[in-house]
């Protein structure tokens, strides 16, 4: 896989994230996200940055076992999609950034093992 086709296919992905969200009845109660506009929000900006190690870092924990969006996930009914998403998004993070190195914390490098 190139550089350029996994950034498209974190950019796709993340677009699914937001879409997931976007659908009436999303609850983003026990996310963090004061509602899921602002979660989309966000993903959305990140969508934009997927060059970039800060944002890759921020996808990882957004779409980490115990991140956010699964919390929105949980809460609207599409865990199942979501598991499906985040191993997608990992993939093409990791590949992006792979996940070695002192500065990662361990919620970020949960999905390497």
């Amino acid at each position: 896989m190139r550089k350029d086709e996994a950034g498209y296919i974190l950019s796709a992905q993340l677009r699914r994230a937001v879409a997931l969200i976007d659908r009436p009845g999303a609850d983003a109660t026990w996310s963090g996200f004061s509602s899921p506009k602002e979660a989309a929000r966000i993903i959305r900006q990140l969508g934009f940055l997927t060059e970039d190690e800060a944002a890759l870092r921020e996808i990882r924990a957004l779409f980490g076992p115990e991140g956010p969006v699964r919390e929105i996930a949980l809460a609207s009914g599409w865990l199942e999609e979501f598991g499906e998403l985040a191993g997608i998004i990992n993939i093409a993070v990791n590949y992006l950034a792979p996940c070695k190195g002192e500065s990662r914390t361990e919620v970020e490098c949960a999905y390497d093992r």
